[in-house]
């Protein structure tokens, strides 16, 4: 879903400023945080959305990890964080 195999059809694409090399020197230990977005009438239908550690996602899909330690942000929390912008 976020490109980091750079199929052309991913919903989602690396940047052109995203920096592979500095990806590869992350530190994996480091948890990645979601937000959750309330996408549905259920917390099962909730979007969980990566705001900190693509460059970390990257480097565990080169080196083939399925796992890496994450933050969930609840809904809150997230609501907490988010900058509304005006669409005027």
């Amino acid at each position: 879903m976020y490109g980091m195999d750079d199929n052309p059809f991913a919903p989602m694409t690396l940047g052109p400023l995203f920096d592979r090399a500095h990806a590869m020197s992350t530190n994996l230990a480091r948890p990645l945080i979601l937000a959750t977005i309330a996408t549905g009438s259920t917390r099962a239908e909730d979007t969980l959305l990566i705001i900190d550690g693509s460059h970390r996602l990257y480097r565990a899909f080169v080196e083939g990890y399925d796992q890496l330690p994450a933050l969930v942000l609840t809904e809150a929390e997230t609501a907490a964080i988010t900058v509304i912008r005006p669409t005027t």
